[in-house]
C-alpha cells in the first residue's frame, strides 16, 4: 500500500474523536462514582477501599489486556478474509480465559493472607478490619473484567467501537446508580461498595455474552491456533504484567504497614489517583483504536506515515488533558470537600507522566504491529525495576509526594525510550526493506 493509500489522518482522529466522545460519558460517570464514594466513606476508609479496587485492577490486568491485545492483533489481520477465518483464534482464546479465571480464582486461597498481613492493619479483634472476604471480591472482580475482554475484544476486531464504548457506559451508569442507592441508605461500608465495582462489570459480560455470533463458540478447537496465541501473548502478558503493577505500584507502597504512611495522606493520594484515571481514559482510547489499524500495516513506509499522522492528534490530546491541572484546585475544593486538601497537588504531578505516555501511544501500537512484544515487555519491565527501586528509596522519606513525583518521571523517561526504541525499529526495517528491492 503506497502512502497516499494509507488511511488517512482524518479517519483516525475521527474515530479517535467517536470513540473519546462516548467514553466522556463513560469518565463522567465512573468519575463521579469515585468522589461519592470518596466522600461517602472519608479520607481514611477510602484509602482502604481505593487499595481494595486496586487490587481488583492489578488482578484484571495482568493478563486480561495481554490476550485481548494478541487476540486482536491475530484476528484483525484475518478479518477481510473469510467470514470464518477469526472463529478458530476466538474459540481458542475463550478456553485460554476460563483456565485464567480459574486460576486467578485459585490464587486467591494462596494470596489472601499475606495481602491482609502487608497491606491492611489487620486484627481479628477490629470488627472494621478488612477481612479476607474483602479480598475475596476484589480477586473476583478482576477475574470477571478479564473474562469481559474476551467479547470486547471481538468488537474492537470488528472495529463496531459503538458497541464497544456502550457496554463501559453501562458499565459506569449502573456502577453509578448503584453507588447512589448505597448512599441514599447512608451506608458507609468498604465491602458494600466493592460489591458495586464487581457487579457492574458482571451484568456487562453477561449482556455482551449475549451480542456474540454463535459461531465463536461453536468453531473448531485447534492446537496451532492456540499455540500461536500463547507464543505472542507470553510477552504482552510480560509486558502487561510489568505495565499493570507499576500503573497501581505507587498505592500498593503508600499502604505498606512497614513504611507508616499516615492514612490521611494515603486518602488524599488515592483520590488523585482515581481523579487522573480520566487521563487513563485517553490512553486506553488511543490505544484501542489505534491497535487494529496498526496491526494492518506491514512496511516501513506506512508505519512512518502511521506515526507522523498521529503526531499531532497526540500533542492535542497531551495539552488537553494537562490543561486541567488549571481548573483542579476549584474542582477538589468544590466536589471533594476541605477533607481532602492537597490531592490536587498529586493530580497534577501525576497527569504530566499520563500525558507524556499519551505522546508515545502511536510508537507503541507501531511496534505491537511488528510483533515487537518481547522489546515492549522489556521497556515495561525496566519501567517497573525503574519505579520500583526508587519508590522503595522516596516513599519512606518523602511519603506521597516522592511516589508522586516517581510515577511521573518514570513515565516520561520510558516515553522518550519507547518513542526512539520504534523509529529506531523501523529505521533498520527500512533497510531491510531497501535491500531486498535492490537484490531484485
Amino acid at each position: 500500500m503506497a502512502p497516499s493509500e494509507a488511511p488517512r489522518y482524518g479517519a483516525w482522529l475521527g474515530a479517535i474523536v467517536s470513540v473519546l466522545g462516548a467514553r466522556s460519558f463513560t469518565a463522567a460517570a465512573a468519575f463521579l462514582c469515585n468522589v461519592l464514594v470518596a466522600r461517602q466513606l472519608g479520607h481514611e476508609d477510602f484509602g482502604k477501599f481505593y487499595l481494595l479496587f486496586s487490587i481488583m485492577s492489578v488482578v484484571g490486568g495482568l493478563t486480561g489486556p495481554a490476550l485481548d491485545t494478541s487476540l486482536v492483533r491475530f484476528a484483525s489481520k484475518r478479518v477481510s478474509e473469510e467470514p470464518d477465518s477469526i472463529l478458530p483464534y476466538f474459540k481458542a482464546m475463550l478456553l485460554i480465559k476460563v483456565a485464567v479465571f480459574a486460576a486467578t480464582m485459585a490464587a486467591f486461597l494462596v494470596l489472601a493472607r499475606p495481602i491482609l498481613h502487608v497491606f491492611f492493619e489487620w486484627s481479628a479483634d477490629d470488627p472494621n478490619a478488612v477481612r479476607h472476604y474483602y479480598v475475596f471480591a476484589a480477586f473476583l472482580g478482576g477475574a470477571i473484567v478479564a473474562l469481559w475482554g474476551y467479547s470486547q475484544a471481538y468488537f474492537q476486531t470488528r472495529q463496531r467501537f459503538a458497541v464497544y464504548s456502550g457496554f463501559e457506559f453501562f458499565r459506569s451508569a449502573l456502577r453509578l446508580a448503584m453507588v447512589g442507592v448505597l448512599m441514599a441508605l447512608d451506608t458507609q461500608s468498604v465491602l458494600l461498595f466493592m460489591a458495586v465495582y464487581v457487579a457492574a462489570p458482571l451484568c456487562m459480560l453477561v449482556a455482551s455474552i449475549g451480542l456474540l455470533p454463535a459461531g465463536l463458540f461453536r468453531a473448531p478447537i485447534e492446537r496451532g491456533t492456540v499455540t500461536e496465541l500463547l507464543g505472542f501473548a507470553k510477552w504482552v502478558a510480560a509486558g502487561s504484567l510489568f505495565a499493570t503493577l507499576t500503573q497501581r505500584l505507587d498505592i500498593l507502597l503508600l499502604n505498606v504497614n512497614a513504611f507508616q504512611i499516615p492514612q490521611a495522606d494515603v486518602g488524599r493520594y488515592s483520590a488523585a489517583v482515581s481523579i487522573a484515571l480520566a487521563g487513563d481514559l485517553v490512553l486506553l482510547t488511543f490505544y484501542n483504536v489505534l491497535l487494529p489499524k496498526a496491526s494492518r500495516l506491514k512496511t516501513a513506509v506506512e508505519l512512518r506515515s502511521f506515526i507522523a499522522q498521529l503526531r499531532l492528534p497526540s500533542l492535542l490530546f497531551f495539552v488537553g488533558t494537562t490543561s486541567t491541572i488549571l481548573i483542579m484546585p476549584y474542582f477538589r475544593h468544590y466536589a471533594l470537600g476541605a477533607e481532602y486538601a492537597g490531592a490536587e497537588v498529586y493530580y497534577s504531578i501525576l497527569i504530566l507522566g499520563i500525558g507524556a505516555s499519551i505522546t508515545c501511544m502511536p510508537p507503541v501500537t507501531a511496534l505491537y504491529s511488528l510483533g515487537k512484544s518481547g522489546m515492549l515487555a522489556g521497556l515495561e519491565g525496566t519501567r517497573l525495576v525503574l519505579t520500583l527501586g526508587i519508590g522503595l528509596y522516596v516513599v519512606p522519606r518523602y511519603g506521597a509526594w516522592g511516589m508522586a513525583l516517581t510515577m511521573a518521571g518514570v513515565r516520561g523517561f520510558m516515553a522518550l525510550t519507547i518513542y526512539l526504541a520504534a523509529h529506531e525499529t523501523i529505521r533498520r526495517m527500512a533497510l531491510r526493506e531497501g535491500e531486498a528491492q535492490h537484490a531484485v
